[in-house]
């Protein structure tokens, strides 16, 4: 097998930035389509960017290169009900990430993303990178996408470790790439891993907002910790609080690959975290009680109407090993387990 792209040694990819890249369209609407800039690694193009000039003729200049951008790649539905052609989808077979750029502005999608949901990388991960100069004495948009997410590492990385394929509740399967606050927070949590040299060193809390992506965020440090030389040995405990979540992380947590062990009682749980398999497992978190449902007779009168709470007696040791991550979705509210 010959690997297209040196994952390892990003210095040995060959990158190009082709401006005005021209693909004739035989056959088609028009006789060829020409995107602003294409991103070539090793040949292969991953990234396709429209830029946009706002003047009195484009009210939305990002939306109007959302419509070229599905125009390039035969994606305009009003063009299929009318049986014609436009672009050429194979340009973007292989495509990783579309860019749109007006002025200041710079979003980026993939090719299921609607207009809604082009978003910025609003920061340059690591610091270190931030020491550029920038061309017009500032920074803007467009600069925090090159050297934030365009950088070659950070491209090939996002490739690699952050980009997957989600089935969505309406049946369709849409290209997921993460955001900038995911990155950066899975990549401090790996680096902490890496340089932590107690228990207490290598934990942490990560505060997302509702709907920044916290299952995904889980999903892309496991699929970092797989793909890396020094961490691919780890067991990783996925724990949540409710059984929607449970569902929910469940599907999500497929997206790592491997053997997924959805843990039914404390029974399994034992079972599967005593075992030194680098596998991933899911599950709630009452499930770490040993219950004791004897209560004096006083206390179940008094309880009568909600049931006997279960006691917090300890868990025990299963497992000494420090090749185990865990993981804790809502942490707020299951901090009796930190």
């Amino acid at each position: 097998m010959v690997p297209l792209i040196d994952f390892r040694h990003p210095e040995r990819n060959v990158f190009h930035a082709i401006n005005q890249f021209r693909i004739d369209t035989p056959g088609c609407v028009k006789v060829c389509i020409i995107p602003d800039i294409v991103l070539f690694v090793n040949g292969i193009p991953l990234v396709v960017i429209e830029a946009k000039i706002g003047d009195a003729n484009t009210a939305n200049p990002l939306h109007a290169a959302f419509v070229q951008l599905l125009r390039y790649r035969n994606g305009r539905a009003e063009t299929a009900a009318a049986g014609l052609r436009e672009g050429e989808p194979r340009l973007f077979y292989s495509n990783q990430l579309l860019i749109r750029t007006c002025g200041e502005r710079a979003e980026f999608g993939t090719i299921t993303s609607g207009h809604e949901h082009f978003y910025a990388w609003k920061d340059i991960w690591p610091e270190s990178r931030a020491t550029f100069t920038p061309p017009l004495g500032v920074v803007r948009e467009q600069e925090r996408m090159i050297q934030g997410l365009l950088a070659p590492d950070t491209l090939l990385d996002v490739l690699r470790t952050c980009t997957v394929f989600m089935d969505t509740d309406s049946g369709r399967r849409v290209k997921v790439v993460c955001r900038y606050q995911q990155y950066r927070a899975a990549r401090r949590i790996i680096e902490r891993i890496r340089r932590g040299k107690t228990a207490t060193e290598r934990s942490g809390v990560v505060w997302h907002t509702q709907g920044s992506g916290k299952s995904l965020t889980m999903v892309f440090v496991a699929r970092m910790m797989r793909f890396s030389e020094d961490l691919a040995d780890f067991k990783i405990l996925l724990v949540n609080d409710r059984v929607d979540l449970e569902e929910q992380l469940a599907a999500t947590a497929r997206l790592i690959g491997g053997r997924v062990n959805v843990i039914a009682s404390t029974a399994d749980l034992r079972e599967h975290l005593r075992t030194d398999a680098s596998d991933v497992n899911m599950v709630m978190v009452h499930k770490f009680m040993d219950r004791t449902e004897e209560l004096p007779m006083v206390l179940k009168d008094a309880l009568v109407a909600y049931g006997a709470p279960p006691t917090a007696e300890t868990f025990g040791v299963v497992n000494v090993s420090e090749r185990i991550l865990l993981m804790v979705d809502e942490a707020h509210r299951t901090s009796s387990l930190v």
